[in-house]
This record gives structure tokens, C-alpha cells and sequence, in this order.
């Protein structure tokens, strides 16, 4: 059987290391994050049972230099297409280039959305954020510190996780 009291110092040193590490790695890759906070584009499509090309698609959509396109197909017969903020001249040049190739395909809506929600939303996520650290703080407060830094290393690795994978 482990002793973990008596190994307790080895417990610490390794929540230590992950801790650090998980921390450098947030300050070096930081936070990477998405439309939802940056602002963009989403453009809906109704299939009407088109097999869509996802090269086609991403390939109009770069001839405007819109290089990030993220695909969804929704169901069997909607697309979900998002993007940085497309201007509504090139919307309607893209919509025309799909329709070219897929007649009866129809634009279900369009909407750009700034970094003004994005930037509510940041501050939401940040506030939850804070909210996780006090809620932490209490529980150290309360009961054990062990399970407060158990806790707060799994906030971390989370963090961690989401920044580097992003």
C-alpha cells in the first residue's frame, strides 16, 4: 500500500511542475481564441440535396483571401459555413459562385457579428474564471488545502489544454 502522507512532498513538487509548466505555457502560446470572440461571418445554406465539395467551397471563398473557413453540415440538408467578416459585396459574389455550381442550393442567412460580442463574451469567460479561483480560495478556506491545489490544478490544465490545442 502507498503511504501518501509520507510522500506527500513528492505530491507537491509534481503539482508544482505541472502548475509552472501549465502557466509558461499559457503566457508563450496564450489563449488562442475564435470567431465567437474576434467577430466574423456565418453564412447558411439549404442544400436541397446537393452533395456539397468542401475544397469548392474553401476554394471560393480563398479567391476572396478569406483563408479560415470552418464547415458544419447541420442535419442532412444545411451547411453552416463561418468565417472572418466577409463585406456584402463578396457575399454576394461567393453566394453566385455556389450557386453556379449547385442550382437550387438557397442562402437560408447571413449574418456578421463583431468583436464587440466577442469581447462581452471574453469578459463572461473571464469573470467565470475568477469565479472558479474564489470558489477555490473558499473551499482551501474550508477544508483541505490539498484539495484546493487539486482543484486548482485541474483549472490550470484546462486552461492548458484549450490554449494549446486552439
Amino acid at each position: 500500500m502507498i503511504d501518501f502522507v509520507k510522500n506527500r512532498k513528492y505530491a507537491y513538487i509534481f503539482s508544482g511542475i505541472i502548475i509552472s509548466v501549465s502557466l509558461i505555457a499559457l503566457i508563450v502560446f496564450g489563449l488562442k481564441t475564435g470567431m465567437d470572440f474576434k467577430g466574423g461571418s456565418v453564412l447558411e445554406l439549404k442544400l436541397n440535396g446537393h452533395q456539397i465539395d468542401q475544397s469548392f467551397i474553401e476554394g471560393v471563398y480563398k479567391q476572396f483571401d478569406y483563408q479560415n473557413v470552418v464547415l458544419t453540415l447541420n442535419g442532412d440538408d444545411d451547411l453552416t459555413i463561418k468565417s472572418v467578416d466577409v463585406i456584402e459585396e463578396n457575399h454576394q459574389q461567393i453566394i453566385s459562385k455556389i450557386k453556379e455550381k449547385y442550382n437550387n442550393v438557397e442562402e437560408l442567412r447571413f449574418e456578421s457579428f463583431g468583436p464587440v460580442i466577442g469581447k462581452e463574451l471574453e469578459n463572461k469567460s473571464m469573470d467565470k474564471l475568477e469565479e472558479q479561483g474564489k470558489v477555490i480560495i473558499h473551499i482551501n478556506k474550508m477544508l483541505n488545502s490539498a484539495i484546493a491545489i487539486l482543484l486548482l490544478l485541474g483549472v490550470i490544465i484546462l486552461v492548458l489544454i484549450f490554449s494549446m490545442f486552439q
